[in-house]
Parts: structure tokens; C-alpha cells; sequence
């Protein structure tokens, strides 16, 4: 059968009208899934695609879950970390941590180079009871989140230097007159604490503490009072002991003795009879 001119026309509009439909069609499509042509209209299609679908923007998610991750760490950080110290009670216990130390130290050198035994056996004494109060003072410090100085304070350590180039009665003199003027400082900010401290375990040290740096002081002024009586060594008073006019090592004798007083009284030997 022949299509008349007419006919045949009739079917070509039939079909560009319906290839016009389906482009149509295909772009509203595009605009509703978030599949956009290329250019400008692209970015429109794409935005309003991801805002008719719902979909997340991509990260999102990841970035939200690490936000609460770090937030709940930190929750976790703060709720185990050691409880902030009242600032005094912090100063005290960083200075008696640097004072314990600085006893240890110049304790060690004493009983090193003293001369008079006296001084050598404080110094033993200082190395071996500041060495337990340091114990008990850093693990009250660590539970507290205070850490232990690392070195002797800049004067400490000028100090220690200095008495470390004396000897004899002069480290003697010089090392005690120290540990006369340390202690008093020591046992003046102990019994502070221990009467107004606010953080208990802190007041506790410094009240079992107080009464062996008393103890200490005690010892120190004695033993201070000992060297400048004595005014040298040991080897030194004890040929002072021995008697006037008499060299250290003379037999302390009666003998010896009535014969340096006859000596120094005529100044020459009795004669024989």
C-alpha cells in the first residue's frame, strides 16, 4: 500500500514530537536521581538531586564518629586524671622534694671528706634517713601529679660545688653552719603544712616528717656547737685534751705530767742530787 505525501509527513511530525517527549522525559529524570548533564546545569542537577534524594555528604559521617571519639576520650582523660593540688600545698611539696634531695647530696659528700667523725656520721645520717623521706614524699607526689625535680636548685649546686673544693675544719665549719640554717627553713614550712595543709595525704607527710626534721635541727646544733668548741679535727682536740704544752700523741701520764710542769715552772731539768 502507498503512503500518500500526506500520510508520510503526518508520521514524521508523529515521531521528532516524540523524541522531543523523551528528552524531556530524560532530563527530569536526571535532575531527580542527582545525575546531572555536563556545565552549569550540571552543578544545579547535581544540588538538587542530593537534596531530593537525601544522600550524605560524602566524609561526613567518618568526620562526626571521630568527633565523638575524641570527645569521649577526653571525657575518660579528665575523669583519670590525678586531682589538681591547692597551690601552697603544690609549693611545699615541690620544695621539700628539691630540700630532700639537696640533704642527700651534700649528706654523700659529707661523710666523704668531713675530717672530724662527728660531722662524717650527720652526713651518713642525713644520706640514709632523706633517702626514706624522699620515697614517701614521691610516691604521695606522683599520686598527685607532681614531679620530682631533676637536679639540685642553681644555689644548692653552687653550694655544693663550694664545700666540695674545702677540707678539714674548714668543710667541717662550713658544711654544718648549712645544715644548721637548712633545717630551721625545713621545719618552719613542715609545721605549716602539717597545721594548714588541705590536701590530706600532703598535711599527713609533712606531720610524720616534722618530728624527725626537729630531730635533725637538734643534732645539727649540737654538732655545730661541737666543731666551733672544738675549734679543729678530732686528731687536734685531743692533743688539746692532752694538757697544755703537751704535742697530741704524749703519754697523758702522772709522770708526764709532773715532768712538763717542773719543766715549764724552772725551765731547766732539777739537778741531780
Amino acid at each position: 500500500m502507498k503512503r500518500t505525501p500526506v500520510a508520510l509527513a503526518l508520521a514524521a511530525l508523529c515521531m521528532i514530537a516524540a523524541s522531543g517527549l523523551s528528552a524531556q522525559t530524560g532530563n527530569t529524570g536526571s535532575a531527580t536521581s542527582g545525575t546531572a548533564p555536563s556545565g552549569r546545569s550540571g552543578g544545579n542537577a547535581n544540588a538538587m538531586g542530593s537534596t531530593t534524594t537525601g544522600a550524605a555528604v560524602p566524609g561526613s559521617t567518618a568526620r562526626d564518629s571521630s568527633s565523638r571519639g575524641r570527645a569521649r576520650n577526653g571525657t575518660e582523660a579528665t575523669a583519670n586524671a590525678p586531682p589538681k593540688l591547692d597551690r601552697a600545698d603544690r609549693k611545699f611539696v615541690e620544695e621539700a622534694a628539691g630540700g630532700g634531695m639537696k640533704e642527700v647530696e651534700f649528706g654523700r659528700l659529707a661523710a666523704d671528706k668531713a675530717s672530724d667523725p662527728a660531722v662524717k656520721q650527720f652526713g651518713e645520717r642525713m644520706v640514709r634517713d632523706h633517702s626514706d623521706a624522699n620515697k614517701k614524699l614521691m610516691d604521695v607526689a606522683q599520686s598527685k601529679g607532681v614531679s620530682a625535680p631533676p637536679t639540685l636548685k642553681s644555689s644548692d649546686q653552687r653550694m655544693l660545688d663550694k664545700l666540695a673544693k674545702m677540707s678539714g675544719d674548714k668543710f667541717d665549719r662550713a658544711y654544718m653552719d648549712d645544715m644548721v640554717k637548712d633545717h630551721k627553713k625545713d621545719v618552719k614550712d613542715f609545721r605549716k603544712e602539717a597545721k594548714s595543709g588541705k590536701e590530706a595525704e600532703v598535711k599527713k607527710f609533712a606531720e610524720d616528717t616534722l618530728p624527725l626534721l626537729e630531730e635533725h635541727l637538734k643534732l645539727a646544733q649540737d654538732t655545730q656547737s661541737k666543731v666551733k668548741r672544738g675549734g679543729g679535727s678530732a686528731a687536734t682536740r685531743a692533743g688539746t685534751a692532752a694538757g697544755p704544752g703537751m704535742a697530741s700523741g704524749t703519754l697523758n701520764t702522772p709522770a708526764a705530767r709532773s715532768s712538763s710542769i717542773g719543766g715549764a715552772t724552772s725551765g731547766k731539768a732539777p739537778a741531780s742530787k
